[in-house]
């Protein structure tokens, strides 16, 4: 999987092509509205993110290892058939993604128009062997682990088993997230993210990996959202929004 960022050339709007796919034992979510679904062109849920910022958003490096992201969309709403679409301008995976073991599974990405909610939180606990035992909800869009729900928002509640160097391992209480729901948030508290889904068992009921957000936040994380910064781009660089 090669890393999957984007260069727009200029400082000027680029078309995008257009968008849809829970959480298992979970029910519909109407709130949570900083989370969205990531959409392909022919409106598969490809992933879950969550908006950081009005033109921000954060999910698994993965998530961007297929088509190439400006061909993407990020869909806000409770479901894919009522929700509202916007394209995705550029996306950065970590640059210590390690593909074949989902190693530093972050991304961040952003959004041609500002979201029309308020973002998410990055959340700044300590994150140590004392979270072991803490419920905290799962957001996601994919399915329910039977193949049906797709395309709908969904909430859960699941239970961080182990802490580990870079990841945090997770089981059912009585949710897990399954396919669709990769780089969705791990809310601990509602309004700030701990870590993104990065991957799990395939029946969606034993376990589930997420990548720590907390790592990789000086060399990855505020750099970009630095970087990215309305007014940051000059004469000749690329431009992912107007005010970039």
């Amino acid at each position: 999987m090669r890393l999957a960022w984007l260069l727009v050339a200029g400082c000027a709007a680029q078309p995008v092509a257009t968008a849809t796919q829970a959480v298992t034992n979970g029910s519909d979510d109407p709130g949570d509205e900083a989370v969205a679904a990531i959409v392909d062109q022919n409106g598969a849920v490809l992933c879950t993110a969550s908006a950081i910022g009005p033109h921000t958003g954060i999910t698994a490096a993965h998530c961007f290892g297929g088509p190439p992201a400006r061909t993407l969309r990020v869909l806000l709403g409770r479901t894919t058939a009522s929700g509202g679409l916007t394209p995705i301008s550029d996306a950065r995976q970590h640059p210590a993604f390690v593909p074949s073991t989902f190693a530093n599974d972050v991304a961040m990405f952003t959004f041609r128009d500002p979201l029309p909610v308020a973002p998410l939180a990055l959340d700044a606990r300590t994150i140590d062997a004392s979270l072991v035992g803490t419920t905290f909800s799962t957001v996601g869009f994919g399915t329910t682990g039977a193949g049906s729900g797709a395309g709908t928002k969904r909430i859960g509640t699941a239970q961080i088993s182990d802490v580990g160097a870079t990841e945090l391992t997770t089981m059912a209480d009585p949710s897990q997230p399954c396919s669709g729901d990769s780089g969705g948030p791990m809310l601990i508290t509602p309004d700030a993210v701990t870590a993104v889904v990065s991957h799990g068992d395939a029946a969606c009921s034993d376990h589930a990996i997420y990548a720590r957000i907390d790592l990789a936040r000086s060399d990855f994380v505020d750099p970009y959202i630095a970087a990215t910064a309305p007014g940051t781009a000059h004469t000749g660089d690329a431009c992912f929004y107007d005010g970039h």
